[in-house]
């Protein structure tokens, strides 16, 4: 039988220790007949021709590893010796392997378990709580596997226990969703419903205000659907404010308020270089005559709600501003909400 050629180094530090001064390579002619089964399957293993029995990273392990040889050793011998090294090692990472996917397996395992221990509801409250951070609902927020927690997003996905957890998951996500959308139709039909009702009383009070208090041409407008809204209100607007024509500050033609305007206030030379802005704030306080017109007023129209508001024109360009109060008048009338501004300035003497 033809022999296979294999190499083997002794290195210089075996030799020193042995006494010897021969190191380096040893070329060897080995007989496979003289070898195992095992034997013969490692030497073939081995890189290169002829095969190399003692590289570095040939074997898992190193060469510190393997047996240190020196010259007394007979070749024969060292190559057998180096084959049985080998295969330790390699018996020995197999053995590893098998310890560490049993572990990995085992692991695998609890964290399943611990999740089906938990159930779904304990997912969904993971889902929940993330979906209220990132301000959307347990339907948009991530996939199953994302709400799971971190030891176990990296489960084996086609186990048929979390399959069956899983849709139950999406079930229950799929019936908040359905929930939701519910709920929404069901408010928007309220929504619906109330405008579509409180058009209906508008509707009817339109109606009966004009057979009490319009025109015989509004009557008739009225009855073919001609009749401007715009108009019966503000014949209704005229007769909720009634009370305030008779009194006499309010009498005068311009006690009606007018909002500010740039002239009132700006002072730039050209239009374009104006920059205006205009805010309406609470009154912060007011003079013991325009207080005294407040109560009067309440008293005239006690249904109604009665303010007073600052009107402030500003030009940050010229850095002017002016300030005009007025007294806010509102009442509700029915379906309708009334309200009117009057200047201020009208109740000074």
């Amino acid at each position: 039988m033809e022999k296979t050629r294999a190499v083997y180094t002794i290195s210089e530090a075996a030799a020193v220790r042995a006494g010897q001064s021969t190191h380096g390579d040893v070329v060897v002619d080995v007989d496979p007949a003289l070898l195992s089964a095992d034997q013969r399957e490692e030497l073939l293993r081995c890189w290169g021709t002829p095969r190399h029995l003692t590289p570095n990273a040939m074997v898992y392990g190193t060469l510190k590893a393997l047996p240190e040889l020196d010259a007394s050793t007979p070749p024969e011998e060292a190559v057998v010796l180096l084959l049985d090294a080998r295969l330790a090692l390699r018996e020995a990472q197999t053995v590893k392997q098998a310890k560490e996917a049993a572990e990995k397996e085992a692991e695998r395992e609890a964290g399943i378990q611990a999740i089906l221990d938990a159930g779904v509801d304990a997912i969904v409250e993971r889902a929940q709580r993330r979906a209220s951070t990132e301000r959307v609902y347990v339907g948009q927020a991530s996939a199953f596997w994302q709400e799971l927690p971190g030891y176990a997003q990296e489960l084996n996905a086609n186990d048929q226990r979390l399959v069956i957890l899983r849709a139950e998951y999406q079930q229950r996500v799929a019936d908040e969703n359905a929930r939701r959308k519910a709920e929404a139709l069901a408010h928007a039909e309220q929504i619906e419903a109330k405008r579509t009702a409180a058009e209906e009383r508008k509707a009817a009070q339109i109606s009966a205000w004009i057979k009490e208090f319009g025109t015989e041409s509004q009557k008739k407008r009225l009855s073919v659907d001609l009749l401007p809204e715009s108009e019966v209100l503000d014949g209704m607007r005229g007769q909720a404010f009634a009370p305030l024509e008779a009194f006499a500050p309010l009498a005068k033609e311009w006690a009606r308020y007018e909002k500010l305007v740039p002239k009132d206030f700006c002072e730039c030379d050209y239009e374009k270089s104006r920059d205006i802005s205009y805010e309406t704030t609470p009154a912060t306080e007011a003079t013991e005559d325009t207080f005294d017109y407040l109560e009067q007023i309440k008293e005239l129209m006690p249904a109604a709600t009665v303010t007073i508001e600052d009107h402030t024109g500003t030009c940050s360009t010229c850095e002017q501003s002016a300030t005009r109060q007025a007294f806010r008048v509102e009442v509700v009338v029915g379906e309708f909400t009334f309200s009117r501004l009057y200047d201020a300035r009208a109740f000074q003497a």
